[in-house]
């Protein structure tokens, strides 16, 4: 969660929307696919490429309606293992969540925000 939090989340340029990206291999010169992996802060490579072929991800903001359950996969993770005491009130109040538990739990609200307003339509 803390990669999610740190690579794919930002604002949205319209809204001020909590958007999320993916990370797209980029492709070498002759066209082969750069196989990178980042684990953990720690760069692996696929044991077929070369180190000429390695380049970086490329992000592409994207947010699909499948997005939409990360919202509730933070919100329940946050309640369920960043617990303080043996109980937490839904939502949760001040003091009831550790801190990585109140960032998934914002965020998760946030997403859902954004998960929302994608529905709002004049009709």
């Amino acid at each position: 969660m803390q990669a999610i939090h740190k690579t794919l989340v930002q604002k949205g340029s319209v809204q001020g929307l909590t958007i999320t990206a993916e990370l797209l291999p980029m492709h070498s010169p002759n066209g082969e696919m750069c196989v990178v992996c980042i684990f953990q802060n720690f760069v692996i490579s696929h044991a077929n490429a070369s180190a000429s072929f390695f380049s970086e991800w490329r992000r592409s903001l994207k947010q699909d309606h499948l997005v939409c359950f990360l919202a509730g996969s933070l919100m329940l993770g946050a309640t369920t293992t960043g617990v303080r005491g043996s109980h937490v009130s839904r939502p949760p109040k001040d003091g009831e969540l550790n801190n990585v538990a109140r960032e998934d739990w914002a965020l998760g609200e946030e997403i859902l925000r954004t998960c929302l307003d994608t529905h709002r339509t004049a009709t």
